[in-house]
């Protein structure tokens, strides 16, 4: 307590008088440091980050017999040095507003991967919330005023996991051991972390970037939907991962062809829909009750919501697999953005190809993102402008040889104004030139048309 009391003292004398929150939260922390030395080993680490020094009392009394709790500030460096480097099991990181930490909670994900992470904030967007679920992949996301019981079953749910896993490693090592001993040299089987996938395609970084840039655009796009779907989306990017493996079997300028956009080469999908038929007759005929589900999937891909494509068979609308509903239309925005299209314009050709997409999906992955892709910009000439029209960017004419503004960037165009400036567009303004205006994207009704 001396020791506590010096430090406090050193603190005042170097920095002015602390005030209460700063008070209790150097008088606290010390004791939740030496109570995690004594905790006992087997303890999970559980680490809570906030700036809030009653939110890191609470939090460490509600969690201190359970875990063995570390507490640090809401920046990179407090973080590291509390925890000596060592990746923690569990993570709260508790804040206020969510721009102030954004950088701090993805390095924080950066150096330690492994760790799970609740989130527990003041104020939070939607926009953030998916932002902070792309960022640190978790869905244990809370806003307060929130139970903290909620925020308990949290880290339980993720503890039993954890030691399920256990009780399974621990009698895997037990039947080992007894095999051992009865001199049986049978091999312990590895698994592979099917993720593994990923890095792997990140790699054509440097051998194919029209590879790479597809996988790293679809996997964001991906992540962006999942929040909006109770569809497992992980099985979305695996797939995807996958799909792409099969396609970087094709020859290069096939590769190309296909996944820039271009598709001159008409026989591509047939090629590729035969490679995954080939791989899946294989793995069959090879391998003793192997789901075939995902290839099943793969080859699906390409066929249109409306049944249109291959496979010719009479598969179509919600009968076609959902991974493969997704990936098509995710690839054909792909397409879209790989020929200079805006987020705008290629939502826009997205939603007017009536019968290629299931509308739900494609009107979720507009929410994802964002207002971007609630309008878009196309070019008019003067006599065209309507009442109604929105301006994309401001209207100058030329009046008695002086350049003056007409309409403002954003403004909607009256009937009065609509009409003078079709009538006297070059007679008097001088306006031959076509104009941008932005027109809101309204997705059609029907799927089937």
């Amino acid at each position: 307590m001396v020791l506590v009391l010096v430090y406090l003292f050193c603190i005042s004398f170097t920095s002015g008088s602390p005030n209460e929150e700063d008070l209790c939260f150097y008088i606290y922390q010390p004791f939740f440091a030496v109570d995690s030395i004594y905790e006992d080993i087997h303890l999970e680490k559980l680490l809570i980050v906030s700036d809030n020094p009653k939110a890191v009392r609470s939090l460490s009394v509600l969690f201190q017999h359970d875990y063995c709790v570390l507490t640090a500030k809401c920046d990179l460096d407090s973080i590291l040095a509390t925890t000596n480097n060592n990746t923690p099991d569990k993570v709260i990181f508790e804040f206020h507003e969510y721009s102030a930490v954004k950088d701090v909670l993805g390095k924080l994900k950066k150096s330690f991967y492994e760790a799970d992470i609740v989130v527990v904030c003041s104020v939070l967007s939607t926009e953030d919330r998916v932002d902070i679920k792309l960022k640190i992949q978790t869905d244990s996301i809370f806003t307060k005023p929130c139970s903290k019981s909620d925020i308990v079953n949290s880290l339980n749910n993720n503890k039993k996991k954890h030691m399920q896993f256990e009780s399974m490693f621990e009698k895997s090592c037990i039947k080992k051991s007894i095999s051992d001993s009865s001199n049986d040299l049978s091999i312990q089987k590895p698994k592979i972390d099917r993720r593994i996938m990923y890095p792997i395609l990140e790699a054509y970084e440097g051998k194919n970037v029209v590879l790479y840039r597809c996988y790293s655009r679809v996997s964001d796009a991906i992540h962006r939907m999942s929040c909006y779907f109770s569809f497992d989306f992980e099985y979305v990017h695996e797939l995807l991962a996958y799909y792409l493996s099969i396609i970087a079997t094709l020859d290069e300028h096939l590769i190309t062809n296909q996944l820039s956009g271009e598709h001159t080469e008409k026989r591509v999908i047939p090629l590729l829909v035969d490679q995954i038929e080939k791989v899946k007759s294989s793995a069959q005929a090879r391998l003793n009750h192997f789901d075939t589900t995902p290839l099943t999937d793969m080859i699906y891909i390409n066929k249109k919501f409306n049944g249109e494509g291959l496979p010719e068979d009479n598969i179509a609308g919600d009968r076609l697999p959902f991974a493969a509903r997704v990936l098509r239309l995710l690839f054909d925005f792909h397409y879209l953005q790989e020929t200079g299209k805006s987020i705008g314009e290629s939502v826009y050709i997205l939603s007017m190809r009536l019968g290629w997409y299931d509308r739900d999906i494609l009107v979720k992955f507009q929410m994802a993102l964002g207002e971007e892709a609630t309008s878009y910009c196309r070019e008019i000439f003067p006599l065209g402008l309507l009442a109604g029209m929105v301006m994309a960017q401001d209207l100058y004419v030329t009046i008695d040889g002086k350049e003056v503004v007409l309409i403002k960037d954003g403004q909607t165009l009256s009937e009065q104004k609509a009409y003078y400036i079709q009538r006297h567009a070059q007679d008097i303004f001088d306006i031959t030139e076509p104009v941008k205006i932005r027109e809101s994207i309204v997705l059609y009704e029907e799927c089937n048309a």
